[in-house]
């Protein structure tokens, strides 16, 4: 399986601090949990990007003519794992009542990837 992000670029999107407070699922500040979540994070939002291409046009792993990952797959990669590490660690806001701040990033990411799928959005890969 290939990844199609990295800790650094899910950073870029969601902020360094608030990425280690989302994998701090024990809250216990160990940062071999922490990397192993992030870790896991990634393969999972990169398996959903394969999921969602396999019948598709494009060929998995999804990689350009430079033989790097599209941008914008990067990104929708990134935005999922960042939501799969909050929504891991329970979603409440003061009043108990289910929240989920990132719930419009992770519909705009899923929708982007199946526009893509579906061939109404073409992105620069082979």
């Amino acid at each position: 399986m290939s990844t199609y992000c990295t800790k650094s670029q899910i950073e870029d999107i969601f902020g360094a601090t608030s990425i280690a407070d989302f994998a701090d699922i024990d809250n216990d500040e160990s940062a071999v949990t922490i990397a192993a979540r992030i870790a896991r994070a990634i393969a999972v939002a990169s398996e959903q990007v394969d999921d969602a291409m396999r019948r598709s046009v494009y060929t998995l792993p999804l990689t350009s003519s430079a033989d790097a990952t599209p941008l914008v797959i990067v990104d929708i990669a990134a935005k999922l794992a960042g939501c799969w590490l909050y929504e891991a660690r329970g979603i409440e806001n003061f009043q108990g009542q289910p929240v989920n701040q990132l719930a419009t990033v992770k519909e705009t990411a899923l929708k982007d990837l199946a526009e893509i799928a579906a061939g109404t959005r073409r992105i620069d890969a082979l």
